[in-house]
């Protein structure tokens, strides 16, 4: 069976997904990856960049619980994956899941585009335990490489790239006291 993986094209040369995902180095974290998602309950897939289908191509997910396909480019949305059709982005945030797969080589650009999306972690009931005031999500967007990101391993202490850095600050709607882990904002 011939496997629907661009390897080579003229215009861009070698595919480096390919490249990637077929490296030998790669085979056991990946089979552990597929693993872990089987065992996670439902998975949310993230595929910002159109590599899903070749990763599962040489490591199906057959085992895990698909909760949703989401894409970044709405031209993307006749896709399907697995019998999941393609959904937008912003679709992400009603999906109820308990593990998220971003297919994408740049995951930090990834979390970028979707970080607002995504539920709280668990640290903040720590901080809101016997604390009866409102939490105010509030989001960072664009601060991974300014002075105040640990790009390139240090913080504070580096030449910006460019100036003005712009970040976006953006504040949800307040949300009681009592709100957990996991609570959409």
């Amino acid at each position: 069976m011939p496997l629907r993986i661009e390897t080579f094209r003229n215009d861009i040369g070698g595919s480096s997904v390919y490249k990637a995902i077929s490296h030998p180095l790669v085979a056991e974290p990946a089979k552990t990856l597929v693993a872990k998602l089987a065992a996670s309950g439902p998975v949310s897939l993230y595929d910002p960049d159109g590599i899903l289908e070749a990763f599962d191509l040489f490591y199906p997910l057959d085992g895990a619980a698909i909760a949703g396909f989401f894409v970044q480019n709405v031209g993307h949305l006749e896709r399907t994956f697995r019998g999941h059709r393609a959904q937008p982005v912003t679709a992400l945030a009603d999906t109820s899941c308990n593990a998220l797969l971003i297919a994408s080589f740049d995951q930090m650009r990834a979390l970028r585009r979707i970080g607002h999306l995504l539920p709280f972690r668990r640290g903040f009931e720590r901080i809101m335990k016997d604390v009866e005031a409102p939490i105010i999500p509030i989001a960072l967007d664009g601060v991974w490489g300014s002075i105040f990101s640990f790009e390139r391993g240090r913080f504070l202490w580096k030449v910006p790239r460019r100036i003005p850095y712009h970040v976006t600050v953006s504040f949800g709607r307040p949300m009681p006291p009592s709100s957990t882990g996991g609570s959409p904002m």
